[in-house]
Parts: structure tokens; C-alpha cells; sequence
């Protein structure tokens, strides 16, 4: 028959992958052992108070200051991370992020430093040469 069937109407849910606040996924990619990892804790014990202070003991990580600038080099390499902040994509600079978060404001820091050390949640369209998520006392 050439006549329209109606059909039931379909309802579609989607969710992210990557939650606002993904505690449980930050505790999982800790034990995993990819990345490094900056918690509250150590915040804590270190007087510094910015996120570029803490940025500067991550291993293979080198921040070059030009003026306002900050670039990041990885394994000597010039890289221009993927930043997220309590989930969603950070559409600032580097150097805004390094200069505009206090350590009073964040709960943890995640940083990938190179292809094999992302995990999927933090591969949106793109592959990034690193990644940087933070996690906000806010988004807590």
C-alpha cells in the first residue's frame, strides 16, 4: 500500500561521556596510573597560588613565559593543550587558565601529556597534542 502508516513517535536521551563533575571518573583515571595529577592535598601543603605554580613540577612539562604569553612544551615539543575546566571545554588560552585559577578554587588537576596518556572522554573532535582538566571547588 501507498498510504502513510502513522508510526509511534521515538524519544532519543543522550548523556556525555564526560559528567560536569566526574569525581569517580577522576579517581579512575588516577588508578589507571595515565597522566599526572595534582589533588587537593597537595595544594594544600604547597603555599603557591596559582595553577601555574603547581603546572611547573609536572614532569616533562615546561612553561615559556613571553609577556602575557605562556606556552606549553612537552618532551621538547611546542603543544597547545586541550583545556577543560569542571568538564566542559575551556575556550580561553593557556595562559589565561594558568593565571586565572587560584588554589583555593580547584579541587584537582589532570594533565595528559601527549596522545597515548588522553583518555576518551577528554578526545572531543580533535587530537590534542595534550590535555588540562581542572576540576573547580565550584563544580564540586
Amino acid at each position: 500500500s501507498q498510504e502513510p502508516i502513522e508510526l509511534e513517535g521515538i524519544v532519543v536521551q543522550g548523556s556525555s561521556r564526560l559528567k560536569a563533575w566526574d569525581m569517580d571518573g577522576l579517581v579512575r583515571r588516577m588508578n589507571a596510573g595515565w597522566g599526572w595529577y595534582i589533588t587537593r592535598d597537595r595544594m594544600e601543603r604547597m603555599p603557591s597560588g596559582r595553577l601555574m605554580d603547581f603546572m611547573r613540577d609536572v614532569p616533562g612539562v615546561r612553561l615559556n613565559h613571553s609577556g602575557l604569553s605562556t606556552s606549553m612544551v612537552i618532551r621538547g615539543k611546542a603543544c597547545r593543550p586541550q583545556i577543560y575546566v569542571d568538564g566542559m571545554p575551556w575556550i580561553f588560552e593557556l595562559d589565561f587558565a594558568l593565571r586565572e585559577f587560584l588554589s583555593d578554587e580547584l579541587e584537582a588537576v589532570e594533565i595528559f601529556r601527549g596522545q597515548l596518556e588522553i583518555p576518551g572522554e577528554f578526545r572531543r573532535n580533535s587530537d590534542p597534542c595534550a590535555v588540562v582538566a581542572i576540576w573547580t571547588r565550584r563544580g564540586a
